[in-house]
This record gives structure tokens, sequence and C-alpha cells, in this order.
């Protein structure tokens, strides 16, 4: 189990986020019976009931989602029941919100005036088209949010030393992109929190990176957040 230090003084918010140890958090790549329990496991240890958690089914888009009590249990034995999105927001206590990476950035955004928690995936695909950006539009608009209140937290996630590709042989930089994309919306500086954590060096987590080179296990990692 693993946790974004910067959240752990905060008593609104519970959240977790999954390693290897835990084990495969998705049905693409283990059997349902392993998953699920996977995921039941996962889920207790941060005392939160299967029953109250919304998985969604990323898409590498720009979709983003409300999460309502409508919603609980979404996603959680299949794939296939989850919905297709790469954000969720939610004003509910008391309802997990889940998303699944293995390199991309699992941010965990909290408007504090308004009691808004959301959930992101940002990859590669949806940050060449400013992702970060058309969330905070969203937030603005939809909740009044005021940007001097909205605190992001990026979880573990792939760093430009280890993301080298053939049309970025110096490495591409999702953290340093996404960071200056919410620079440009107003967000403050010191309001936007990086995990350190390279997955795509780091045994502890999944990397899909990793995996198409080196043969390694493919899976993915759950991260998980709550109002409370």
């Amino acid at each position: 189990m693993y946790f974004v230090s910067k959240l752990l003084t905060n008593r609104n918010i519970r959240h977790g986020i999954s390693t290897t140890r835990e084990g495969n958090m998705s049905h693409r790549f283990g059997s349902k019976e392993s998953v699920v329990e996977n995921r039941r496991n996962f889920l207790n240890q941060i005392r939160i009931p299967s029953e109250r958690s919304v998985f969604i089914e990323v898409q590498h888009g720009t979709k983003i989602i409300e999460g309502t009590t409508s919603l609980a249990g979404i996603g959680f034995g299949s794939s296939a029941s989850a919905i297709k999105a790469d954000a969720i927001f939610t004003k509910e206590r008391n309802l997990a919100l889940v998303v699944l990476t293995a390199d991309c950035i699992p941010a965990i955004i909290y408007d504090r005036t308004n009691q808004i928690l959301g959930l992101i995936h940002l990859s590669r695909h949806n940050t060449e088209n400013s992702f970060s950006q058309i969330v905070i539009s969203f937030m603005r608009r939809e909740y009044n949010t005021n940007l001097s209140e909205l605190k992001v937290f990026f979880g573990p996630s792939i760093k430009k030393g280890s993301y080298i590709l053939s049309e970025y042989p110096d490495g591409y930089d999702l953290v340093s992109k996404n960071v200056h994309h919410l620079l440009l919306k107003g967000l403050s500086e010191e309001n936007i929190f990086i995990d350190p954590t390279d997955t795509a060096s780091s045994s502890d987590f999944y990397s899909h990176y990793r995996a198409a080179r080196n043969k390694d296990e493919e899976g993915r990692f759950a991260t998980v957040a709550m109002l409370v």
C-alpha cells in the first residue's frame, strides 16, 4: 500500500494506491476471481466497502463524469460494467473513486471550499489534447471553483528519464507538460504536488513501458480517493 504524503494530513480525504504486493487490479490481465479478490482486499485495507466504489475504464480521452450514489459498485466486478471516462468528480461523501494506471498519472484534485473531489487519468494521448486544462474549465463551469483553493496531487507515474520514445529520444515529460497546462489555467505552483516515484523503474508498481520492453508481468495498480 502506498500513500501520497501530502494527502495524509487531510482529514476530508481517504485515499490509497495499490502496489504490486496487492496484485494486479485490472480484469485485462488476470482472472475475474483473482482481480475481484485483489480489489476487495485493497479497498478493505483502507476501510472502503467495494459496494461504495466507482471504477472508471480509462479511454485516453477527455470524457468527464460526475459520480453519484447511483453509480456505487459500478465497475468493481468487471471492466464491462465500468463507465468509460478519464475523469470523475463527486460531491458525495463515502463514495470511492477508483482509476487504474501503469505509467500514466493518477491525479487527485480537491476543491476544499466546495468540497469537490476528483480523480483524473492523464496519459500522453490526452495530455496532447490539454486534458488537464479541460478538467479545470469543467470545474470552474460546474462548481464555480476558486483556483486559489484548488489542489492537485499527482500519484506515481513514469518520468521523463524513463519515457524514451522514437519521437522523443530525450524522453517525454508527462509530468511537466501537465504542470505547465495547469499553471497556464491559473493554478498556483505551490498547490500542485508531484509524487517522485518513477513507475518505469520502480518494482513496486506495474509499468506498461517496462513490461513491453523487458517482458515483465503486465498489470495495473489502483488509485482510490473518497470524501469522508
